[in-house]
Formats: structure tokens, C-alpha cells, sequence
């Protein structure tokens, strides 16, 4: 009996190296990958990205055999590993809008703008993020004053029809933030085909996923901004 042990270590490491190997997977048991196209429409660009490993039946579709390593930056995805990363269609899609609708008079050095931010596509998910030099004091979202995590203002999902008005303080203006908006699915003129039998989207991260980035510079030096705005006391 001594030798057992032994034996099943084998079989174990045999198993693991088999299921690593990708042999594994079936249709009962399909291989998970991750694939989204990302739009910046401030720079006209689109990308491919995923996280997996290597390009697989469905992935080296549009990701090639050898797709370029790097992060996928602007887009507000937090991962301390590289995508893979190819050239995708530019399509023409509507990035997320913001709309000046109220800008307050500097008072003190302090400076307030609110704004309207929506996604014409009616993608249920939208972000916002600060730039680099941006300084944002203070941030309430539909009157109710919210706390911002580092770079990201804000994450609202389910969003409106008609949007939500943000409201940014900051002594330093131009307040500069980042929107990114998303949905479900990849848009059907990117030419994507179903995954395989044997393939499936991985659970718990962010896979099949359009994302589309823009920007706006909200405060002017002169206190202009993206549309003209009314201009009032603070909002209380």
C-alpha cells in the first residue's frame, strides 16, 4: 500500500497537465475566455482585448495568431496583468454626452459645474473618471452628495433613459472627466460570430462587453463649457 500514494499523485499531476493542456474541455465542460471591443472616439481608435492567455478558436478570429501584449488604458479596467490586444473596426458609434446645464460663479477660487451626462445608445452602465489633473472637491449626484474612490467619480448602472446630473467642485479648474459607457454584446457590424461548442464567456469578470470612451473638459478658464449653461448660486 505504500505505493499508492505515489500512484495517485501521478494520475493527479497527469490530470492537472491534461486539463491545463486545453484537452479537457468539451462541450459539458466548455473552455471560458474573455474578448471586448473598446472604442475611443476622442482619438478615433478600437481595439480587441482579453484577458486570456493565448488566442483560442473563437478569439484569434479577430485577435490573430500573435496578437500584441499591453494594458488597455483609458478605459477605467483595473488588472495588474497584460491584454492581448488587436486593431478592430472603427465603427460609428455615439460615445456617452455630457450637457452643461448649470455652472456657478467662482467664489473663493472654488468653481461648480453640473451636467447632464447620458448614453445615446442606451447602454446600461456608465462611468466616470478624473484626469490626471483634474482636482474634484466635491461631487454630488442628483443633489446627493457622493464620495468618489480615487480616479473613478462615478459608477451607475441601470442608467435613465434622460441621464443623471452630476455635479463637480473644484478649485482648480478645467475639470476634465473621462466617461466610458457600456453594453451587452459586441455591435453586430463588428462581424463577431457566436463562440463554438466548447467555448464560453468566463463568469466574474468583464467579457462580451462593448465599452466606448470619450471626454469633455467641463470648466474653461473663462467658465465655459461643453454647451452654453445658465449660471446661479451654488446648488444646495
Amino acid at each position: 500500500r505504500g505505493w499508492l500514494p505515489g500512484v495517485l499523485s501521478i494520475c493527479v499531476l497527469a490530470l492537472g497537465a491534461w486539463h491545463l493542456a486545453g484537452a479537457g474541455w468539451t462541450e459539458r465542460h466548455p473552455q471560458p475566455n474573455t474578448l471586448l471591443y473598446a472604442l475611443d472616439a476622442d482619438r478615433r481608435e478600437a481595439r480587441w482585448a482579453s484577458h486570456d492567455g493565448e488566442p483560442d478558436a473563437w478569439t484569434r478570429l479577430v485577435l490573430g495568431d500573435t496578437p500584441e501584449r499591453g494594458m488597455l488604458e483609458g478605459f477605467g479596467l483595473r488588472s495588474a496583468r497584460s491584454w492581448m490586444l488587436a486593431d478592430a473596426p472603427l465603427l460609428e458609434l455615439e460615445p456617452p454626452r455630457a450637457e452643461v446645464v448649470d455652472v456657478g460663479e467662482p467664489e473663493g477660487g472654488r468653481r461648480w459645474v453640473t451636467v447632464r451626462l447620458w448614453s445615446p445608445r442606451g447602454a446600461p452602465t456608465l462611468a466616470v473618471y478624473s484626469q490626471d489633473d483634474a482636482v474634484v472637491e466635491g461631487l454630488m449626484l442628483e443633489g446627493r452628495a457622493i464620495r468618489p474612490r480615487g480616479r473613478l467619480l462615478l459608477r451607475f448602472s441601470a442608467l435613465p433613459a434622460e441621464g443623471v446630473l452630476l455635479t463637480f467642485e473644484g478649485s482648480q479648474p478645467p475639470l476634465a472627466p473621462v466617461r466610458v459607457d457600456a453594453e451587452f454584446g459586441f455591435p453586430a457590424a463588428a462581424g463577431v460570430s457566436e463562440r463554438p461548442a466548447g467555448l464560453m464567456p468566463r463568469r466574474a469578470t468583464q467579457t462580451d462587453l462593448t465599452l466606448v470612451r470619450s471626454s469633455v473638459r467641463l470648466v474653461s478658464p473663462t467658465g465655459g463649457g461643453e454647451s452654453s449653461a445658465r449660471r446661479s448660486a451654488p446648488p444646495s
